[in-house]
């Protein structure tokens, strides 16, 4: 198995409701944002990173909510967001060429 950094992701805490997560060991042209939104309900996390270590297990202490992760298709692959959103409640994504609904 190829080693990984021991840690994998980094965070910004911008306010009480709101995440920044990042890759900091990722190239920055592939580097994401990683968002994290608390909701009244359901957190939402915007983008999921590259799926090479567990999102869900470096934030399990700020996703104490069910989870609804979006990806956008300019920015990943389907393999990326299969890989990285594998414990959200609810996931969406959106593919390349489909204009705003």
């Amino acid at each position: 198995m190829l080693k990984i950094a021991q840690l994998w992701f980094e965070r910004r805490r911008l306010d009480d409701d709101i995440t920044l997560i990042f890759e900091p060991h990722v190239v920055p042209v592939l580097r994401c944002n990683i968002w994290h939104v608390r909701g009244r309900d359901r957190d939402l996390v915007i983008d999921t990173g590259l799926g090479v270590a567990s999102l869900s297990e470096f934030a399990k202490d700020i996703l104490d909510r069910p989870v609804t992760a979006v990806a956008h298709m300019y920015t990943s692959t389907i393999l990326e967001i299969i890989m990285s959103s594998r414990s959200a409640s609810c996931i969406r994504a959106r593919p390349k060429g489909l204009g705003a609904q």
